[in-house]
């Protein structure tokens, strides 16, 4: 019985490693939530990934300036605003 616990406790380690978010961040400063990694298509051209409804989205190579995970995004695009100390 201990075995398929430990099987168990192992998969859902393996699938909650898999399940890390991208975050795309454009040249214009806007910020694309991608469900999968991103990748380059075969002509090199543009970068192909699904956005965070599901769907398959395509952008230009030229466009992306980052692509990280959402977990070590750039401070820069952060939507906290710390308030200037008085």
């Amino acid at each position: 019985m201990k075995a398929y616990w430990l099987i168990f406790l192992l998969i859902a380690t393996v699938c909650a490693g898999c399940s890390t978010r991208y975050s795309v961040t454009l040249r214009n400063g806007s910020s694309i939530t991608a469900l999968s990694k991103p990748h380059l298509d075969p002509s090199g051209t543009r970068y192909v990934f699904k956005d965070a409804s599901g769907k398959p989205m395509a952008v230009s190579r030229m466009a992306v300036r980052e692509i990280a995970p959402e977990s070590m995004r750039s401070p820069g695009n952060s939507s906290f605003l710390p308030t200037p100390s008085k």
